[in-house]
């Protein structure tokens, strides 16, 4: 399922983390905004991070870079996501650092999906490639 908050895109979205069966939400969907600034596959904020279990496993880090320049680091784990109204699961590495405050779908995720974007008449639908 896709949406508009505002004049933003956004999915709907359960992340997974496999190894230790969480799931974020733990149940229903949360928001995630399409940013194609983004080129990793899920940002999550941190309190995300630990529903999932990630804070507890082997991470590894790596610098990323804001939407307004600055440096910051950010811890990576694997997990799964499955978007709203598909049946396909997508496996990806989910990261989060400090300032991330929403779910940010990156364009690793996006690469394996089919956009249609219409402002004019407010539509956003989403499609599996292939």
């Amino acid at each position: 399922m896709s949406s508009f908050a505002g004049r933003t895109p956004r999915l709907m979205l359960t992340a997974k983390n496999e190894f230790l069966g969480l799931s974020f939400p733990s149940s229903g969907a949360a928001a995630g905004v399409v940013d194609t600034g983004f080129d990793g596959f899920l940002a999550v904020p941190g309190f995300a991070f630990s529903e999932l279990g990630m804070d507890q496993m082997q991470s590894t880090t790596t610098d990323g870079v804001t939407a307004d320049g600055r440096r910051i680091e950010l811890r990576s784990c694997m997990g799964c996501v499955t978007l709203l109204g598909t049946r396909k699961t997508h496996d990806g590495p989910v990261v989060t650092g400090p300032g991330i405050r929403e779910i940010l779908v990156g364009t690793g995720l996006l690469r394996t999906l089919r956009l249609k974007l219409d402002y004019c008449a407010g539509t956003f639908g989403v499609e599996e490639c292939g």
